[in-house]
């Protein structure tokens, strides 16, 4: 008789897990409209050869690796999102 109550239960525990439904979503090829030749070209190579001989040329310099910073980071963030579009995910 100990064992009835302790049957159904275990019944009632499993089959909440048994029937839940997880919902399956169709892979649906997605279509780029617009891919940037940017975004598959390599950042730019850093120069080795730096002269620096003035405060203005340190300037200058710290205004040239800046920009080229701003460049590549934007070129790798267009990747990123271009990479989670092929993925499927959200961003």
């Amino acid at each position: 008789m100990k064992f009835i109550p302790i049957l159904i239960l275990s019944f009632l525990l499993t089959s909440c897990a048994l029937f839940k439904k997880d919902e399956i979503l169709p892979i649906s090829p997605k279509a780029v409209i617009h891919l940037d030749s940017e975004v598959l070209q390599p950042c730019a190579l850093l120069k080795e050869d730096i002269i620096i001989l003035t405060f203005e040329d340190s300037l200058t310099e710290y205004g040239n690796l800046a920009t080229s910073y701003s460049i590549c980071a934007k070129k790798q963030n267009n990747s990123i999102k271009l990479l989670k579009q092929f993925a499927g995910e959200k961003k």
